[in-house]
């Protein structure tokens, strides 16, 4: 499994995960031109990329959806909460899950955990495949029970 952090902080969050040639963007915080251009620096295409999935509804985190459908035609996986408080997403690439719904990727597995962040239906992630496993937790808020 590839993990490149594209970009994390206040200022955006991207982070590309990939295994055997098929990947998931977690969050679009980050322009689609500084997601090529960074993917390309590591000899990765976004053609590999099947979906983004969106932690929250922060602009750091949600805030270039709208444009990776646009202009890269990405498919978006989000909650319904974030759904709702982001108006520049195009539905018909616009995929609402829910926090106990696992999405897959082929081979690829993301597996949605509920976090106590401020933004209503906030997420952190475990992605994994096959052979290993990755656990994704931004804008935690608070600690929270142990799973």
């Amino acid at each position: 499994m590839d993990v490149l952090v594209l970009q994390s902080g206040s200022q955006g969050n991207c982070i590309y995960v990939e295994s055997r040639g098929v990947a998931v963007l977690l969050d679009a915080g980050i322009s689609a031109r500084q997601v090529q251009i960074r993917l390309a620096q590591h000899n990765k295409r976004i053609e590999s990329v099947r979906g983004v999935v969106i932690s929250h509804s922060h602009r750091d985190h949600i805030g270039h959806a709208g444009v990776y459908q646009r202009k890269l035609r990405l498919l978006t996986f989000m909650t319904e909460e974030a759904r709702n408080n982001f108006p520049d997403v195009d539905d018909s690439l616009c995929r609402v899950f829910y926090p106990d719904q696992c999405l897959e990727f082929d081979h690829l597995r993301v597996e949605p955990i509920p976090t106590p962040h401020d933004a209503p239906g906030s997420l952190a992630f475990v992605v994994s495949d096959e052979h290993r496993r990755l656990a994704v937790l931004t804008d935690l808020g608070h600690p929270f029970r142990q799973l």
